[in-house]
């Protein structure tokens, strides 16, 4: 059990102003779900903090400036998890790991590098919102959590008429810590794109596409050698299933620093693939065999082994690499799997 791993989860389906949705809060149940998990997140119930559409409705508010949640409703549940309860001074550290979840209506204002949420409220001329970014920088620059993770499942509008607003924080500056912090910041689309929901499968619930593979991704990834499921084959999996299961939606936006690779789960570990490579020749004995995992989607040289009679053998963890020899174009992409993989070069 992860004790010191706490989470705030925001699902929001009714917008009166905007138009609602029929998946976001289902996504973030669904989301909350795998964090208990004891084989997902681990995290104690008591550690998640859920914000819903169904926490405040019905009945439904006269104006759509009184629906909820709002802005207010985030701040409480954030900032309990932030603050001595006493002093309200910022608890450094806060603790281990801090997950942000928001699904819903969403934009990116001017930024490309950043969303926020729109809340329930948000109605012309006041488009309220969550500056989720934002907070998970203030997080990340005060050092309050060793690692903060933040997913967003909404659309990313560009609007110069409706900015990002930054949220009324006094900075926080501990430049030492916030060296060692680990920050993943996942996004269900680019900037200036729309995520979308749907049934999934085919006449079941209505789901929001990135969550729905997000979670497949988390129970699916195979463990390293440790029992580690790494940030960045969790994202190597999305990635490889996006094109299947959407098609003609732009992909999420993974990144990971591989100096800052986060462990999101721990199971059994995986054992490791005998990989057979045979060379058509010429290939001179001693010939560099070069090996690179796909890491955040980027390749990573992994492994080197040198070629004897046309042929190489090595063992890796299963997962997708790029197999090739130093001397020669030839190359091959290879998903690593099973027991035994033959691979012709």
């Amino acid at each position: 059990m992860n004790d010191q791993d706490y989470t705030v989860v925001v699902g929001i389906n009714y917008y009166p102003g905007l138009g609602s949705l029929q998946g976001a809060e289902y996504d973030a149940e669904q989301f909350a779900a795998w964090l208990v998990d004891p084989a997902g997140g681990a995290l104690r119930p008591s550690n998640v903090r859920r914000i819903r559409s169904s926490d405040f409705h019905p009945p439904l508010p006269a104006s759509p400036f009184d629906a909820q949640p709002n802005d207010v409703s985030f701040e409480t549940q954030f900032f309990d998890l932030v603050l001595d309860p006493a002093s309200r001074a910022p608890r450094q550290p806060a603790g281990r790991r801090l997950y942000l979840y928001f699904s819903g209506h969403g934009f990116s204002g001017t930024s490309t590098s950043e969303a926020a949420l729109y809340t329930a409220n948000a109605a012309y001329p006041q488009y309220r919102h969550i500056a989720a970014t934002r907070y998970a920088d203030w997080l990340h620059a005060g050092a309050l959590y060793q690692e903060i993770v933040l997913i967003m499942d909404c659309c990313r509008d560009m609007s110069l008429i409706s900015p990002i607003l930054s949220p009324f924080l006094l900075p926080l500056q501990n430049p030492a810590g916030a060296a060692a912090v680990r920050q993943l910041c996942w996004y269900a689309v680019p900037a200036g794109a729309k995520a979308r929901e749907r049934e999934i499968p085919p006449g079941g619930p209505v789901r929001g596409v990135f969550t729905y593979l997000l979670l497949e991704a988390l129970r699916e990834t195979p463990a390293d050698g440790h029992g580690e499921v790494w940030a960045d084959r969790v994202a190597n999996y999305i990635q490889t299933r996006w094109p299947n299961l959407a098609p003609n939606q732009p992909p999420p936006v993974l990144s990971v620093d591989m100096q800052r690779n986060v462990a999101l789960a721990r199971r059994a570990a995986s054992s490791l693939c005998r990989v057979a490579v045979l060379t058509a020749p010429p290939v001179p004995d001693g010939s560099p065999l070069v090996v690179h995992a796909y890491a955040g989607g980027l390749p990573k040289e992994v492994l080197r082994a040198a070629v004897q009679a046309g042929r190489a053998e090595c063992e890796l963890e299963p997962g997708l690499y790029k197999i090739g020899l130093e001397v020669s174009p030839r190359s091959a992409l290879v998903e690593v799997i099973g027991s035994q993989v033959d691979v012709q070069l």
